[in-house]
């Protein structure tokens, strides 16, 4: 097991926003790749048809390992046993639930009505199969707060899963490109992380507090499953009310929408979680650094909300060809959520880091209702009001996680939203700006490239000139500014600079 001071703690969590974002900058550039090159190649209903079959597996994903990693990463000290436990934990589970979806795929293909979904969810178990073997060694890493090695592992995998997936929509034209494509992926990455490690499990035993281990693990693992599941609920709507064609616009949409989460917020909030573990002993630092963290975030997501909501179609038709202006419409419906993950999204740290396992599954049930709830609703007046309901029901989830993560401990609801605040200016003043700009191009009857790029101009100026007018929001983005070139302490706020961790006193902090 690897021992660390806060010193070193601090030396490392100095790095870890950088080498995520490195690694996130390199994906995102995969990932745009990869969504612009294979939609000219495969039909919505290859799309829609590859994420039926993937969507229960998707839920098994969150749900294999019982929350077993979350509940060893919260830990201020852990010994080789229990990683050992959690490893084959993971593969026992991983190996059930791959078995289920096996027997289980025909009746997924009868509630969807479309029999090739069965035959495709015999590939994508494969690549489920493979992931679980090497969970446990990827979190040995963020544990340690390997991150360089995180990125390059991380990278590899999509790059690999890129290539594999463009070759085999150019010469077959179908959804198994999609499905291969994603086993490449998944044996990529179980092989670099474990090479990376170079972890050898030891034999299975029983091991100490175990009780208390999965009693923590099923909480986190319902959460996440839950939390999967209101993801993935309006697939799973418009799969069954309406057909694998529209099904595949949402996907594409969807995909475009997850380009700024999972290459901005998933990086830094990777990073966050064992930093914030690692600073319980400190309330003060602690409490600091989670708000900066909502602060950037927010800084991000809500301009950038704003400029999505305006260039959706011209940003889908650029991207993704003619055949695909459906996913823009649908893509605008989607993106007022956007504006909120900067406050959603690291509560789960928070909770997880506080051991308040039973709030994560209060929030996880409260958001699978609001955003089921209005995907179902929207999906009885047609195809983009039930893409519209799942965006309202997002929206709704924040201030019930507000309310529920602020009832304990230093981090109250009103901090949180007070943390958001700086970002409402240049939120509006891109939602402004680029509606001009798309009023402007459509009147001109400019062609969709040239409309994207005035709606852009149109975001980013209005954007500036909101942060000219907002001191906070000026805070925030030099904030940001000093997390891009490195300049990132824990424990430190813009607000308050010489707050941090007394290195004079380093105390020993204990990780795997």
């Amino acid at each position: 097991m690897k021992s660390m001071t806060v010193d070193e703690v601090q030396s490392r969590a100095k790095r870890a926003p950088m080498m995520l974002l490195i690694r996130r900058f390199a994906t995102a550039l995969i990932g745009l790749a990869s969504t612009i090159l294979v939609a000219r190649f495969l039909s919505p209903r290859d799309f829609g048809l590859a994420a039926m079959s993937m969507v229960v597996v998707s839920l098994g994903d969150a749900l294999r390992n019982f929350g077993l990693t979350n509940a060893i990463l919260r830990k201020g000290e852990i010994n080789e046993d229990e990683v050992t436990f959690c490893f084959w934990f993971n593969v026992v589970s991983t190996l059930l639930m791959s078995a289920i979806f096996i027997a289980g795929a025909p009746l997924i293909a009868g509630y969807f009505n479309e029999p090739e979904v069965g035959v495709i969810m015999y590939g994508t178990v494969i690549g489920f199969a493979i992931g679980g073997l090497a969970m446990q060694h990827n979190a040995i890493m963020k544990r340690n707060l390997e991150f360089r090695q995180v990125a390059f592992c991380d990278t590899a995998a999509v790059a690999v899963g890129f290539v594999v997936t463009l070759a085999l929509a150019i010469i077959r034209r179908d959804y198994w490109a999609i499905v291969v494509g994603l086993v490449a992926q998944s044996i990529t990455r179980a092989a670099i992380n474990i090479y990376l490690t170079r972890w050898i499990p030891g034999r299975p035993k029983r091991i100490e507090g175990m009780r208390e281990l999965l009693h923590f693990g099923f909480n986190t693992s319902l959460y996440s499953t839950l939390n999967q599941a209101s993801r993935q609920s309006t697939t799973i709507i418009i799969g069954y009310f309406f057909n694998s064609t529209l099904l595949g616009y949402f996907n594409r949409s969807y995909a475009l929408f997850k380009l700024p989460l999972s290459n901005l917020l998933e990086p830094i909030g990777e990073a966050n979680m064992p930093i914030l573990a690692r600073l319980r002993l400190y309330p003060d630092h602690y409490r600091t650094t989670y708000l900066s963290l909502v602060e950037m975030l927010s800084m991000l997501l809500v301009p950038a909300s704003g400029f999505i909501i305006c260039a959706g179609p011209s940003l889908a038709l650029t991207l993704l060809g003619p055949q695909w202006e459906l996913s823009g419409e649908a893509l605008s419906y989607l993106a007022p959520a956007l504006a909120i993950y900067g406050g959603i999204y690291p509560i789960s740290n928070l909770l997880i880091t506080q051991n308040r396992s039973r709030e994560l599954r209060l929030i996880a049930l409260l958001d699978f209702m609001l955003r089921a709830g209005g995907a179902m609703i929207g999906a009885q007046f047609g195809f983009l009001s039930a893409v519209a309901g799942f965006s309202i029901g997002s929206v709704l989830t924040l201030p019930a996680r507000f309310l529920i993560a602020g009832r304990s401990g230093t981090i109250m609801a009103g901090d949180q939203l007070r943390a958001m605040l700086p970002s409402l200016p240049p939120g509006i003043g891109a939602l402004i700006g680029g509606g001009a700009g798309r009023y402007a191009a459509e009147c001109a009857g400019l062609i969709p490239i040239l409309e994207l790029i005035c709606v852009g101009f149109g975001s980013g100026i209005g954007a500036l000139i909101a942060l000219g007018l907002s001191r906070d929001a000026r805070r925030v983005a030099v904030n940001l500014i000093n997390v891009g070139r490195g300049r990132y302490h824990v424990g430190v706020s813009a607000k308050d600079p010489e707050r941090g961790v007394n290195v004079a006193e380093p105390r020993t902090v204990t990780g795997c």
